[in-house]
């Protein structure tokens, strides 16, 4: 018998990556988030929300230093370390804004 030349199709083609690396996912952890978060009182504030979502990724996955003012601290599970002022300026909200939505997530 002869040979069987295979022509690739577009069908045939490397996949498209889209999105995180599953790799690094992997390493750095994730977050599960669920749907009824849409229910919640702060969902339709953005900052609140933009602040609620960094909080939980920024949140350690497993115990790991942090430096937080020239202070080493080690943080557990679900721990995270930072000011009104670090996280406002890290989710493009004021120091006040921030300081208002964690009061309003602490009640």
């Amino acid at each position: 018998m002869g040979e069987v030349v295979r022509l690739a199709t577009s069908s045939e083609q490397a996949p498209v990556q889209r999105g995180c690396n599953v790799t690094d996912n992997r390493r750095s952890g994730f977050v599960l988030l669920y749907k009824s978060i849409k229910d919640t009182p702060f969902y339709r504030d953005p900052s609140r929300k933009a602040l609620w979502l960094h909080l939980l990724i920024e949140a350690a996955h497993e115990r790991t230093e942090a430096a937080f003012n020239g202070n080493r601290l080690v943080l557990s599970r679900g721990q995270v370390v930072g000011s009104a002022r670090s996280l406002g300026e890290a989710c493009g909200v004021s120091e006040d804004s921030a300081r208002r939505s964690l009061d309003v997530f602490e009640q």
